[in-house]
């Protein structure tokens, strides 16, 4: 039986311990889940249970039903693109929001992601450095409303990049090696203030994110 702590309120704690479960892989695109069966395994009612439901599907992982349950979103190449074209729409506005209030040690902290992303063989934890590195590029937009509509589309995002790991294969280390060089490129930019530069960097960036993953997943 898994239990949960009791700092949030019980359907957020529910809400992030499936959706880490969903983007690590552990709950598969396409999978049922049943109120009932989340209630028993958390040691909770079915009230928090609903409502993580409704929370996950707000951030695109879950296909609701009003009724018994959810299923876990399998998307289709009309998803992802779309996904991705508004990350395109959103993020370099954050990022030209956020650098000029950039201090060295947002700048260093950035660096230091990108190192340990250079550094780790492990999926799950290169896509959340890969998380806390655009997290942290955006931090500074001074933009909570912003920030969270970022937060929404890259957890779904998330998701596309640990199929993408997982369809990789062997070739996994030379997909994270070019991500990394485009992560440094937008980081160059960052520290030059170069704002039209940074954002150039991180367009090209989602873009080859996207066809990255048209290759590994055959659309």
């Amino acid at each position: 039986m898994v239990q949960i702590e009791v700092a949030r309120t019980v359907s957020d704690q529910l809400a992030s311990a499936l959706r880490d479960q969903i983007v690590d892989g552990r709950i598969a695109p396409g999978q049922r889940l049943l109120q009932e069966e989340i209630a028993r395994e958390f040691n909770v009612s079915i009230t928090p249970v609903r409502e993580a439901f409704v929370r996950l599907a707000a951030l695109g992982l879950l296909s609701a039903d009003a009724r018994r349950g959810a299923q876990v979103v399998s998307p289709s190449w009309e998803d992802i693109t779309e996904c991705y074209a508004i990350r395109a729409a959103l993020e370099p506005l954050a990022i030209e929001w956020a650098i000029p209030h950039m201090s060295d040690r947002d700048l260093e902290e950035l660096r230091r992601l990108i190192e340990r992303m250079q550094l780790t063989k492990e999926p799950q934890a290169y896509v959340e450095l890969n998380q806390a590195f655009h997290a942290g590029l955006y931090a500074r937009s001074q933009s909570e409303r912003l920030c969270g509509l970022i937060e929404v589309v890259r957890s779904q995002a998330s998701v596309y990049l640990l199929m993408l790991a997982r369809s990789a294969g062997s070739n996994l280390q030379e997909v994270e090696r070019h991500a990394n060089e485009d992560h440094q490129l937008i980081l160059d930019a960052c520290r030059a203030r170069d704002i039209d530069g940074a954002k150039a960097a991180l367009c090209a960036h989602l873009d080859e994110g996207l066809e990255q993953i048209r290759r590994a997943l055959h659309f």
